[in-house]
This record gives C-alpha cells, structure tokens and sequence, in this order.
C-alpha cells in the first residue's frame, strides 16, 4: 500500500458570518498524485444544523446544500 500526500479541508456552514459560528458538514480530499478529488457531505442530519440555528429556516441550508453538491 503506497501511502500519498493528500489535502482536505472541512466543509463548514456558516449561515451568519457576522457571529463566526459554524457547523461542520463535510469534507473534501485532494490527492493530486493519484489524480483524485472528491467530498463527502452530512446526508441527513439537518437537525443538527437547526439544534445551533434554531432561528434559521431549513429550506435555506437544504438549499446551500443542494447547490454545493451541484458544482
């Protein structure tokens, strides 16, 4: 098993930047030696999400969701 240098980052969402406060949703890999990039998001847990933002409208991290997944 060779082992590469890869890259992540964690995907956080952030509904409120003025306040710095932040839920981790996922994360995204980049291994440029092996030619991979790929990412992993949080499928179901949406109520995680609305337990720190109980203020905020779901529709609206459903939707910051669904357009991420589609880039």
């Amino acid at each position: 098993m060779n082992m590469l240098p890869c890259n992540y980052a964690v995907v956080r969402f952030l509904p409120y930047p003025e306040t710095e406060e932040f839920v981790c949703i996922g994360v995204v890999l980049l291994c440029p030696q092996a030619s991979y990039f790929g990412y992993k998001l949080e499928p179901r847990r949406r109520d995680r999400v609305t337990g720190f933002f109980p203020e905020l409208d779901p529709t609206i991290f459903i939707q910051g969701r669904r357009i991420f997944e589609q880039q």
